[in-house]
């Protein structure tokens, strides 16, 4: 092997093993990510499929905000302000780059605080549990 191979073989494993098992900083998440999803359906109780519009008028319904800050809120909204469901809860969130885990300090539609990102594109977000 030339000397510049190992060089570059060296590069490689140190920045590897300095990722590896540490949440990434929320500035290098993708930017698909950040932002605001609606709830679009829950086919099971471990899994959560949003959109990034609302299919609801004026947004009403459960949606998650995750800002590039690190700062999050899991928040529902309807018309009738009886509604037993409205909150806007706040916390923070983080992400495993080595495992897909999303993680936040509050629960998302009172389930977990813990999901892996099964899919995410710019219109949806799937999570599972």
């Amino acid at each position: 092997m030339t000397r510049n191979t190992l060089i570059l073989i060296s590069i490689l494993i140190l920045g590897t093993r300095m990722v590896r098992g540490q949440n990434i900083n929320t500035d290098t998440i993708t930017p698909k990510l950040i932002g605001t999803w609606y709830l679009e359906k829950q086919e099971s109780k471990d899994t959560l499929t949003f959109h990034s519009t609302s299919i609801a008028p004026k947004g009403w319904g459960e949606r998650i905000e995750i800002y590039k800050n690190g700062k999050f809120v899991d928040a529902y909204g309807a018309k009738c302000g009886n509604d037993g469901k409205i909150h806007n809860v706040k916390g923070k969130w983080t992400f495993d780059f080595t495992t897909s885990k999303f993680t936040t300090t509050v629960p998302i539609d009172y389930g977990s605080t813990s999901y892996k990102v099964y899919l995410i594109t710019s219109e949806r977000l799937i999570l599972i549990k």
